[in-house]
């Protein structure tokens, strides 16, 4: 009985230890990492049209500077997800 309460305890550490290590090195999503589809999306749901991005730049703190097919946009993120987009031309 000894012999599996020692195996089980030292089988959770271990899980634990690898799981520890794979958060620590997984990618992390940031204000760069935005699909076309993301902000395609996001200025249709502010009744813009957008048929296709054709470039992407990051402003950097959640901010992009979105060309469409049909101009260009100023797209933000907040804390909370929600998108706000303006036309700039």
């Amino acid at each position: 009985m000894r012999y599996n309460k020692y195996f089980n305890l030292q089988k959770s550490v271990m899980i634990s230890g690898v799981l520890i290590v794979f958060l620590a090195i997984a990618p992390r999503v940031d204000a760069a990492d935005v699909t076309h589809g993301e902000m395609q999306a996001a200025i249709r749901s502010a009744d813009f049209a957008c048929k296709q991005v054709i470039n992407l730049e990051s402003g950097g703190d959640n901010t992009w500077v979105v060309k469409c097919n049909s101009g260009k946009f100023r797209v933000t993120r907040d804390q909370d997800g929600k998108f706000t987009v303006s036309q700039i031309e």
